[in-house]
């Protein structure tokens, strides 16, 4: 490890210094935070089974996929400092869990 990169052993000590570089590892830090959300979503869908209709199978793919191209316009939100918009693609990923579990159950 060079004086001041990166080290593997503590990656969470990494001082990155502010910049991009920094907006991009709060992005990461933040989507595997808004990971648990997704999980609980497949949890509860999965817990559904077969019971769920032609129909309501095809809501839940159509919110996760909305969530999945939201969480991926979201990191360049991030970096380029548009909170407006980052705050929009969180809520449209929030709103998007809370649709699937509403919908399995």
């Amino acid at each position: 490890t060079q004086k001041d990169g990166y080290n593997n052993s503590e990656p969470r000590s990494m001082n990155p210094g502010g910049g991009r570089v920094y907006r991009l590892k709060c992005s990461a830090d933040n989507t595997f935070e808004s990971l648990v959300g997704f999980l609980v979503a497949l949890a509860v869908l999965s817990s559904a089974g077969d019971k769920l209709s032609e129909a309501e199978n095809a809501m839940i793919n159509k919110w996760a996929v909305l969530s999945m191209i939201a969480r991926t316009i979201y990191p360049f939100a991030y970096v380029w400092d548009l909170d407006m918009l980052r705050s929009v693609l969180f809520e449209i990923c929030f709103f998007s869990y809370v649709a699937i579990i509403t919908t399995a159950l």
